[in-house]
């Protein structure tokens, strides 16, 4: 069965391309993709969930976010 409907266009690959990449290699989908939230980093982490999150959005100071990505991957979790 075809559809058509009046006055739609159709969408075309570099649109959704541009639309599914945005944030797609950013910390916080991949730890998602590999089974993590904030609530189980931060019990892994033995931190506040509120820091996993400044983690997430950048807005640790460098040291500290240095520091919480090194336990991370000392876990064997991927970055």
């Amino acid at each position: 069965m075809k559809y058509n409907l009046v006055g739609q266009k159709p969408i075309t690959t570099e649109f959704m391309e541009t639309v599914l990449a945005i944030g797609f290699d950013d910390l916080e989908p991949n730890l998602v993709r590999h089974g993590y939230n904030v609530k189980s980093i931060a019990r892994l982490l033995n931190v506040r969930p509120a820091e996993v999150r400044s983690l997430l959005h950048n807005q640790l100071p460098p040291e500290k976010t240095q520091h919480m990505r090194a336990q991370i991957l000392k876990m064997g979790i991927s970055l």
